[in-house]
Formats: structure tokens, sequence, C-alpha cells
């Protein structure tokens, strides 16, 4: 049960401020598990859910991310009160996906026996919800008649791509 405050205070890190017209944000929200039904995870004590933060955390009013999270617990009778948190490097490496390799692992066993370790799916990659989804279909059209969005929209008579409901900005060279 420490790491779940250690999540909140990292969020809070980020933004000590509510979402406007949502509940306050970073918080930690208990849900199933992806990989409950896998026999591996019987025999694990794993909470799992989603720690849900601001999509930019300089805009009070943006929306929030719900990023998937589990935490395996420590296997020791008194854990250290910090957690271990694991952020997989490399391109659009999901963690949760590869939870039963991660929880079999030698250093993560030895990590446990002393605190619990925590496994985030960062946006857009994983479960994650990617705020770039479809980008590349979007930008197709510019890259195919080789202009820039704003020469595109000149000569095309079509809007510049968005992201969401937000127009791109960026110079393609």
């Amino acid at each position: 049960m420490i790491a779940i405050p250690i999540l909140v205070v990292i969020g809070l890190l980020f933004n000590p401020l509510p979402v406007a017209g949502q509940e306050r944000v970073p918080r930690f929200e208990s849900g199933p598990c992806p990989f409950a039904d896998e026999p591996w995870a019987a025999v694990e004590d794993i909470d799992c859910g989603h720690l849900v933060v601001p999509e930019n955390r300089r805009r009070e009013s943006d929306r929030a991310l719900r990023l998937p999270v589990a935490i395996l617990r420590s296997t020791s009778a008194t854990p250290s009160a910090d957690p271990y948190l694991f952020i997989p490097g490399g391109p659009g490496g999901g963690t949760l996906t590869r939870t039963e390799g991660i929880v079999q692992d030698e250093f993560t066993q030895r990590i446990r026996a002393q605190r619990d370790y925590v496994l985030l799916d960062l946006s857009g990659t994983g479960s994650a919800p990617d705020p770039w989804a479809g980008l590349g279909r979007k930008l197709l059209p510019v890259f195919a008649a080789d202009l820039t969005p704003v020469e595109h929209r000149a000569r095309c008579g079509q809007r510049s791509p968005t992201v969401g409901d937000k127009p791109l900005r960026m110079a393609l060279i």
C-alpha cells in the first residue's frame, strides 16, 4: 500500500492543480489486472489500476490520461517505504504486457525482497492512450504533396492536420 501514495506524490510533482471539471489529478484508481487470469499471476501479490495524470500539466483545463499501473508487492513483511519504479526504455515498449517475465526476473525478485516494484505504461505505450494516434494518416497527404501544413491548406483547400481537436503546429523540413 506504500506504493500508491508514492505514485500520487510523483504525479503531484508534475502538477499540483486539479484538471477542470474532473476529480483531482494525479490520483491512483484501483482496477483489474489485465493478466489476472494467467496461472502465474494467481501466486503473486499484485495490485493494478490507473495513474490518472493531466495530459499537459501546464494547462489546468487539459484532459487527463489514464496510465496503466501494476504494483508488484514486496515479499518482505516490512518493505521499504520507497518503491522501485520501472519505466521501460525504447520506443513504444509496453511494460504491463511483459509483467510475467518481469515478475520471474532474478533482479526483480531481489528488489521485491526489499520494496514494492511498480510497472507503468507511459503515454502511447502498451495499453496507455496515445494522444498522437492517427497522426501518420493525417500527415500522409502533406508528405505526399511535399508541402508544409500551411501550404497544404492553401493549395489543397483542406484544413491542416490536427491531433485530437488541436491543430498540429510543426514545421516540416
